[in-house]
C-alpha cells in the first residue's frame, strides 16, 4: 500500500486507509506514482503544448469580446467576466470544463489571492483599476492555468511600476539555464528578487505542478524558498511560474504561466543542463509595462515570446468566425525595440 508523505504538499491514499494501518506496520514515504505521472511521455507532452494553444484561442477571443462589448456602455461584473470565459473555454475542442473555479477580481478584491466572486461580493468592472484572472481548463489531452492582469482605463504609476517587476521576475525565471542538480526551491527568488528591490513580497508559493487532464496542483513540484524538500527537475516537468503583488484594500497582481522543463544543449563538464519552455501563449499587458525598465536580454524573451504567439494561436484565431480576438492579439504582440538593434 502506499501511504501519503509526511510532505504537507504532497497526495497520498484516503485518511481512513491510512488510520486503519497499525502504527507500527506504517512506512511513510513519498510514493514513486508521484515522480512517474509528473515526468510527462512524448504523448503527454504534445498534448499539454496543443491544450495551451486553444487554450490561448479561447482567453485572447474572450479578452477581445470583453473590451468590445464594455466599450459598447455594456455592464460587466466579476461574475459575469467568470460566466463568459468558461463558456468560451468549454466551446473549444476537446474541453471538457475548467480545471478549477474561475477567479475574476477586480479593484481591491484583487489583493485577496484566492478571492472566488459570488452573488453577494461580485463587483462591477469598469476602466478605474486593476483586473485580475487566473482560470484554466481541462482539455482530453492537457490541463491549463493562467493568470493574467489588465488595467481597462489608465493605471497609475504604482501599478505599472508593480506590474513590470512581476513581469520581469517571470520573465527572468523562465530564461533560467541551470545544472539538473539544482534543488527546484532554489529557483524561487528568481521571481521574487524584483519585488524585493522595492522591499515587497508575496506570501504564497511560486509554483506548483501541473496534470495532464488530471490535477491542475500536481505533486511533488512546490516552488518555495522555504521548502525542505530538495527534489530536482526532470525533463517532461509541467509547472507554473506564478509571481504576485497584494496590497490590501487597493489592488493585487499576478502573472502565471506554465512551464515545460526540456533538455538543454549547452556543452558542459558539469553534467547536463535544463532550462525552461514556456507553455502557456497569452500576451501580457502593454499599458502596464514600463519597458524603459527592461534589460535588452528581457526584451529580446518579450519578443520571442510574442513572435511565438503570433505563429502558434494566431492561425487559430484567424479561424473563427470574426477576426476580433486575432486584432486584440496582435495588438499585444507588437515588436519592442532592443538598446542595441
Amino acid at each position: 500500500v502506499l501511504l501519503p508523505a509526511e510532505d504537507e504538499f504532497s497526495q497520498g491514499v484516503s485518511r481512513a486507509i491510512y488510520i486503519a494501518i497499525p502504527v507500527d506496520k506504517r512506512h511513510v514515504a513519498p510514493s514513486p506514482i508521484m515522480m512517474l505521472k509528473s515526468e510527462k511521455n512524448p504523448t503527454e507532452k504534445e498534448g499539454m503544448r496543443k491544450a495551451h494553444i486553444r487554450d490561448a484561442t479561447a482567453f485572447c477571443d474572450f479578452m477581445a469580446y470583453l473590451e468590445d462589448k464594455m466599450s459598447d456602455g455594456e455592464n460587466w461584473d466579476e461574475l459575469k467576466v467568470a460566466y463568459y470565459l468558461d463558456k468560451f473555454r468549454r466551446e473549444q475542442n476537446l474541453n471538457r470544463g475548467i480545471s478549477f473555479r474561475t477567479i475574476v477580481a477586480f479593484g481591491p478584491h484583487a489583493a485577496w489571492p484566492h478571492y472566488v466572486p459570488s452573488n453577494v461580493t461580485s463587483l462591477s468592472v469598469d476602466t478605474s483599476s486593476i483586473l485580475l484572472i487566473d482560470s484554466g481548463g481541462h482539455y482530453l489531452d492537457g490541463t491549463t492555468d493562467v493568470s493574467r492582469t489588465f488595467h481597462l482605463g489608465s493605471p497609475s504609476a504604482r501599478e505599472v511600476d508593480i506590474y513590470t517587476r512581476v513581469l520581469m521576475g517571470c520573465m527572468d525565471l523562465a530564461m533560467l539555464q541551470f545544472p539538473h542538480y539544482l534543488p527546484i526551491r532554489n529557483i524561487d527568488i528568481l521571481a521574487r528578487a524584483h519585488l524585493w528591490r522595492a522591499g515587497v513580497d508575496y506570501r504564497h508559493s511560486t509554483g506548483h505542478g501541473v496534470g495532464v487532464f488530471g490535477s491542475v496542483h500536481e505533486s511533488p513540484i512546490n516552488i518555495n524558498w522555504q521548502s525542505k524538500d530538495a527534489k530536482t527537475f526532470r525533463v517532461g516537468y509541467f509547472f507554473t511560474e506564478e509571481p504576485g503583488f497584494y496590497q490590501e484594500g487597493q489592488f493585487g497582481i499576478r502573472l502565471e504561466n506554465v512551464l515545460e522543463v526540456i533538455q538543454n544543449n549547452l556543452n558542459t563538464t558539469h553534467g547536463p543542463f535544463l532550462s525552461f519552455r514556456v507553455v502557456t501563449l497569452i500576451p501580457f499587458e502593454p499599458k502596464l509595462i514600463d519597458r524603459t525598465r527592461l534589460s535588452p536580454q528581457q526584451k529580446r524573451w518579450l519578443n520571442d515570446y510574442y513572435s511565438r504567439i503570433r505563429s502558434e494561436v494566431g492561425p487559430e484565431l484567424r479561424r473563427l468566425p470574426n477576426m476580433k480576438g486575432y486584432h486584440w492579439m496582435m495588438d499585444r504582440t507588437q515588436h519592442l525595440p532592443v538598446d542595441c538593434d
